[in-house]
């Protein structure tokens, strides 16, 4: 009974808040002003008013994107493409970007692909929902000089420059005039008189698992365990925040959902309480401070959670949640794979053209107060200390005109202990307190343009130190070294292709490195995506630019040190390909193998571990808001040792939907 009065008080706040998000998404009409803004530009050191912005063009060609968009960014070049061939015919464009956390990425992407038109900056995302964008996509927004909506487009599908001549057209036919006088008072007026108000956003993911295993010791994808039955798990996330002045934005994060308390503990949203946030921003020209949640990446060596680059496109390694890892990954979790962590604590960033730097600290885990009599009783979570971090990470970079590529350079510190006084041992019946760690890891990255596409990078870890304390032997202490370097080979937007080498002693540790980097391997890379040009199948059939995607990924490690002077020298590798193609209107579908091998060969302690995967996807999308994704999984695990052979394989049925408001 609690249990259906818990799920009916959780249903109906959901359907209220999605209601909300919706009525305050409302979009702007033809013939209506457009809400008006005072945004920095991207580089932070000039603030521009949308009023002045219109009045210097007879029509201005209003664009949002983010920077980790690939379809912005193919737009972002058709624009200035559309900017070259109109700017003698009082037509202007200009930019909003809306992503917070990529400013220098976003500074790469307009000098790499030639872009002048004016971009500026929306980091907290007010303007963007003003303008009824409900969505991470391109949107478009043709407005006159008197800050007059012509005409828009928010869910850009087609080919971009034959979308802005149809808006032209469109604008000039004389159906579509508007009376100017009644237009420009009623855009001075809504100029003066609407305030700032809410920005709301909401996102809902619900799977339904169907799990088939056979053997023991069944896993996933990434390695995960798996345990055969069906389930339905859920997610709501709804966020809200209000600018309380010209430069001060503050909000929470609401969370909804029955994944339980133990994605606190594994990640990738690390707070303290499992129904969300708050935060407390301010923006101030170069500056920001930010207390409250945030989202924070660095490197995949010091504090990232997933590295594409050192997995293959399908799956890959899930880490393990010890020592050395962001966590781990789990088939009950409804992430979505990327880099960022979020943490609360607070930050302080500056950003310039050329360089961006950040202060950071955060209290990721919060202490586990359970007893010792409990944890015998029941399964229950082991006491455990509370875990902070703080950290800085400083980037620099320079555009080479001679190959069109960067010269960049960063240096990244990350420091995390676990607080001692946090959890009193002794007090809750434990025979002894655990050990506690503190630990320092220090990398610089970089990377030097060669030729034109073709560049060498690396990340070197400069000082990693760890010490142990409270353990039965005393004090310890061990320090890490390694890094990893390579070339990268970027054509954009077709060909992407890196290869390195990579090496992490047995002593590296670092609790955030990104959850497929383990200590003591070395060994060689390669990771690569293709995008195929567009090409006609049938009379009636053409497959679009870009519309299909091949990647490949290959990893050969090995250990760097042996366990015994008796066995042999461990070796890992993981080979992956994939397929991904959309078939427009939303529709897409994908394939993908996987093959890893961990085999150490010999007389002594002789194991081989094979996982084999295959993964198909078919994918449907409404507009950009609502996607369904049908997925099957198969996975076939084998573990022999010299005295047992183990055998395992699975498959996972599931319906995804993801919707976002």
């Amino acid at each position: 009974m609690k249990t259906n009065q818990r799920f009916l008080t959780l249903f109906f706040m959901h359907v209220f808040l999605t209601v909300l998000v919706l009525n305050n998404r409302a979009e702007i009409g033809k013939g209506q002003p457009v809400p008006p803004f005072k945004l920095p530009t991207i580089n932070g050191n000039e603030n521009i008013k949308s009023q002045d912005l219109f009045r210097q063009n007879q029509l201005t060609v209003l664009v949002f994107w983010k920077s980790n968009c690939k379809e912005c960014v193919r737009n972002l070049r058709a624009c200035g493409h559309f900017f070259i061939r109109n700017r003698q015919k009082g037509i202007g464009i200009a930019a909003v970007h809306t992503d917070a956390y990529n400013f220098l990425r976003a500074k790469t992407i307009l000098e790499e692909n030639g872009i002048a038109f004016t971009n500026l900056w929306d980091p907290a995302g007010n303007i963007e929902n003003q303008y009824g964008i409900r969505y991470d996509a391109f949107s478009v927004f043709l407005v006159d000089s008197d800050g007059i909506l012509k005409a828009s487009n928010t869910d850009v599908r087609n080919d971009l420059e034959s979308v802005l001549d149809a808006m032209l057209q469109e604008t000039i036919r004389p159906d579509a005039k508007t009376d100017t006088a009644r237009t420009r008072n009623e855009s001075s007026l809504a100029g003066a008189s609407k305030p700032d108000g809410w920005n709301f956003r909401g996102e809902q993911r619900i799977r339904w698992l169907s799990i088939d295993s056979r053997g023991s010791d069944a896993v996933g994808l990434y390695g995960e365990p798996v345990t055969p039955g069906n389930r339905s798990l859920y997610r709501f996330d709804f966020e809200a925040a209000r600018s309380i002045g010209p430069h001060v934005t503050a909000g929470g994060l609401l969370r909804i959902g029955n994944e339980g308390k133990k994605i606190l503990r594994s990640g990738p949203d690390y707070f303290g309480s499992e129904w969300g946030s708050a935060f407390l921003e301010m923006n101030r020209n170069a500056l920001n401070f930010r207390i409250g949640y945030y989202a924070a990446s660095m490197t995949p060596l010091t504090l990232m959670r997933w590295d594409w680059d050192d997995n293959p496109r399908i799956g890959g390694d899930g880490g393990c949640g010890c020592a050395g890892s962001a966590g781990l990954l789990t088939l009950e979790n409804l992430e979505t794979l990327g880099p960022d962590l979020r943490i609360e604590g607070g930050t302080i960033g500056y950003k310039s053209s050329a360089i961006e730097a950040k202060l950071f600290y955060a209290m990721p885990k919060r202490p586990v107060q359970n007893t010792y009599k409990s944890l015998q009783i029941g399964d229950i979570e082991k006491a455990a200390y509370s875990l902070e971090l703080s950290g800085f990470h400083f980037q620099w970079r320079r555009l080479h005109s001679g190959t069109g590529s960067f010269w960049k350079f960063g240096t990244h510190v990350l420091t995390t202990w676990e607080d001692r006084r946090s959890t009193d041992f002794s007090g809750l019946g434990y025979l002894r307190p655990d050990p506690w760690h503190e630990s320092i890891i220090l990398t610089l990255t970089g990377e030097v343009p060669l030729l034109r596409y073709v560049g060498l990078r690396g990340e070197w870890i400069a000082w990693n130190p760890m010490r142990q304390h409270n353990a039965s032997s005393g004090p310890t202490q061990q320090e890490g070294h390694g890094g990893m370097a390579g070339l990268v080979f970027e054509k954009p937007p077709r060909l992407f292709l890196k290869v390195d080498y990579l090496r992490l002693s047995p002593d590296f540790y670092s609790p955030f490195a990104a959850v497929s980097y383990e200590k003591n391997r070395e060994g060689l890379r390669i990771s690569s995506r293709f995008f195929l040009p567009g090409m006609r199948l049938f009379s009636s059939v053409t497959i679009p630019t870009d519309a299909v995607e091949l990647s490949f990924f290959s990893k050969n490690l090995r250990e760097i040190e042996k366990p015994f002077p008796e066995v042999n020298f461990e070796r890992i590798t993981t080979y992956g390909a994939s397929i991904g193609i959309r078939l427009g209107n939303g529709f897409g579908t994908s394939a993908g193998w996987l093959n890893k091998i961990e085999k150490r060969e010999g007389e002594v302690l002789p194991f081989q571990k094979r996982r084999q995967a295959l993964s198909l996807e078919l994918y449907a999308g409404f507009g950009r808001s609502v996607q369904f994704h049908l997925q099957y999984q198969s996975v076939d695990f084998t573990h022999e040792t010299w005295s047992r052979n183990l055998e395992s394989m699975d498959n996972v049925f599931s319906f995804y939907v993801i919707a976002v408001f």
